[in-house]
């Protein structure tokens, strides 16, 4: 019972931070509901050997959605949090992290970040290696962000499903230590009374002899 109750616990408290991703990939209909929270058409101009940014304002449950065209080609892409973004705009590029859906040297790109997991700003961040003075690159991008609401009526599931696990230990808890308790109490020692001593003393040497011998074995006198 313990451990069901633990598995049930871990389950609540996971519901608790995952709810919203977990039912939009369930795909229950009328459960969760999403809706577009930023969609924008943007022109990023990118200096020769520079880059620009775009930063986008995410929760954990959002579905970024990004499409690009560089003019001319041949630009770097790089998506970065906000702490990776710091480092590489005070490093001058040279240190920085990136998730995996970076890409280099583009001339079309798009992508699609499900269930971002964070909460914060995401860098949008184009490289350019052009060595051309004379113009900048322009990158057309267009970015969507949709968002995971789940409905007020199920926001205490999660919290039900972790208060269910909790008593389920507690029960099972002691419910393990009655059971210790009995099988500590010592199980009596049954006692026999329908049997007598069948031996007595002799009447005149002491020595024991059956009751119902007629004469004692070692001093051989009559016991009538």
């Amino acid at each position: 019972m313990v451990i069901i109750g633990v598995i049930v616990l871990l389950l609540g408290v996971y519901l608790v931070f995952d709810l919203g991703p977990l039912l939009t990939a369930s795909g229950f209909v009328g459960v969760s509901n999403q809706q577009t929270v930023y969609d924008a058409n943007l022109v990023v101009p990118v200096r020769p050997s520079g880059y620009n940014n775009v930063s986008v304002e995410l929760t954990p449950q959002d579905t970024l959605n990004a499409s690009m065209h560089s003019n001319p080609g041949g630009i770097d892409f790089l998506l970065m949090n906000q702490g990776n973004f710091s480092n590489y705009a005070e490093n001058n590029g040279s240190l920085y992290h990136v998730y995996t859906q970076s890409h280099l040297n583009i001339s079309y790109y798009s992508f699609v970040l499900n269930d971002v997991g964070y909460n914060g700003k995401l860098y949008l961040v184009f490289v350019s290696h052009s060595q051309v003075s004379s113009g900048n690159t322009d990158v057309l991008l267009h970015v969507t962000v949709i968002r995971t609401f789940v409905p007020s009526r199920l926001q205490y599931v999660p919290m039900g499903i972790a208060v269910v696990g909790v008593a389920l230990i507690a029960y099972g808890a002691i419910a393990g230590q009655k059971k210790k308790i009995v099988r500590e109490i010592p199980t009596p020692q049954s006692q026999d009374t329908s049997k007598e001593d069948s031996k007595v003393p002799c009447r005149f040497c002491g020595s024991p002899i059956d009751r119902s011998a007629l004469f004692c074995p070692s001093c051989k006198k009559s016991q009538r």
